[in-house]
C-alpha cells in the first residue's frame, strides 16, 4: 500500500497512532505502528472494521493479537 500523505497528514496520522497505542500499551515497534498509522489515515476500512471492533469489545493487544493483525493487513503469504 502507498501512502500518498502531505507532511502535515503524516504528522497528525503519526500523533493519533502513537496516542492510540499507548493508550493501549502497544510496544511502538514498526509493524504495530504500520496497523495503527493506517487506521489513522482510514486507508483501509477493513482494517478499520477489524480495529474498532476488536476496541468496541475492549480487546487486549497482546504480542499475539498484534501480530495477527499485521499478518492479516500487512503480510505476504
Amino acid at each position: 500500500m502507498k501512502y500518498r500523505h502531505d507532511k502535515a497528514q503524516v504528522e497528525k496520522y503519526t500523533k493519533a497512532a502513537m496516542a492510540a497505542m499507548a493508550a493501549r500499551g502497544i510496544p511502538t515497534e514498526p509493524g504495530n505502528f504500520a496497523v495503527w498509522y493506517c487506521h489513522a489515515s482510514g486507508e483501509n476500512p477493513a482494517l478499520n472494521r477489524a480495529l474498532d471492533g476488536l476496541i468496541a469489545e475492549d480487546a487486549s493487544f497482546d504480542d499475539e493479537r498484534n501480530e495477527q493483525l499485521y499478518e492479516k493487513f500487512f503480510g505476504f503469504e
